[in-house]
């Protein structure tokens, strides 16, 4: 996911002010996404107490990407 950082920049640049990620980003994709908007937006990540369901099970959801949704 090293295009993370690159699409969130260019979100922050015209004009987004938020970046809110689901649980399924690792850290240095969130750091990476931090660092991209450079200040410019606020990045907010889910995260869960315990492993999420999609790491212990994979499925077929709507979107195909093959997790649950």
């Amino acid at each position: 996911m090293r295009w993370c950082g690159t699409i969130a920049g260019d979100l922050a640049v015209h004009g987004c002010a938020a970046v809110e990620l689901c649980a399924g980003f690792a850290r240095t994709n969130i750091g990476r996404i931090f660092r991209a908007v450079d200040g410019k937006a606020t990045v907010g990540a889910a995260r869960f107490d315990t492993p999420p369901p999609w790491r212990q099970k994979r499925c077929q959801g709507r979107s195909g990407h093959g997790f649950c949704p």
